[in-house]
């Protein structure tokens, strides 16, 4: 074998690697490019819609609360965080799953605290979770609220999900 033959064999795999890296760098920055571009046109909508190859998310202020909102107890005296739209729905298809949230939020100058104990309280039977988060599965779904502070503001969300498998999967 001469000194070419034995640099060629010698670089070969390094040439592969180097070009597969790179192929895979373009596609995956253009991936991202794409997704920026969808992300900074939606920023100014308070919309987002966003399309991979696994799967789509779509989030979007709701045309009209989701009724099963209307439900979930709000503290009293809270006002709409956002006075142009009620509410949020947010949709994932991912692989085989489908889940649906829909969103609200309210907030209040009471301090967290007073705010989270009075929900501790007139809602005893929900599970209690990590970050002052209340849930309960009810009307099949799951209910949640949040309870947290945000600058001299107390914000409360309110939310409802569905899980469920996309149809045709098995």
């Amino acid at each position: 074998m001469d000194h070419a033959t034995q640099w060629l064999f010698f670089l070969a795999p390094f040439l592969i690697f180097a070009t597969v890296f790179l192929v895979a760098f373009l596609g995956i920055r253009a991936s991202v490019n794409r997704m920026r571009d969808s992300l900074t046109s939606a920023v100014n909508s308070k919309e987002l819609h966003l399309r991979t190859r696994w799967g789509t998310v779509d989030v979007h202020p709701a045309t009209s609360p989701d009724p099963r909102l209307a439900k979930i107890m709000i503290y009293p005296g809270a006002a709409p965080l956002e006075s142009e739209t009620s509410s949020y729905e947010a949709e994932l298809h991912l692989l085989n799953r489908e889940i649906k949230q829909a969103s609200t939020k309210y907030w209040t100058s009471t301090p967290e605290q007073i705010v989270w104990e009075f929900y501790q309280r007139e809602l005893p039977d929900w599970q209690q979770e990590p970050g002052r988060k209340l849930v309960k599965e009810a009307d099949g779904c799951r209910q949640g609220i949040q309870v947290q502070t945000v600058g001299d503001r107390t914000i409360i969300e309110i939310a409802i999900s569905t899980s469920t498998l996309a149809a045709g999967a098995s």
